[in-house]
């Protein structure tokens, strides 16, 4: 994940604005929903 693009992150996104700015997630926890988990 580069920098500049995780500051650009706002409360309030969408999930696809998330993944259009960051891409998809490393792991998707199917308990937790609304969590994302990015590994790097």
């Amino acid at each position: 994940l580069e920098r500049f693009k995780i500051n650009q992150l706002k409360v309030g996104m969408s999930k696809a604005q998330v993944q259009d700015l960051i891409g998809s997630p490393s792991v998707i926890d199917p308990f937790h929903n609304n969590q994302w988990d990015y590994i790097n």
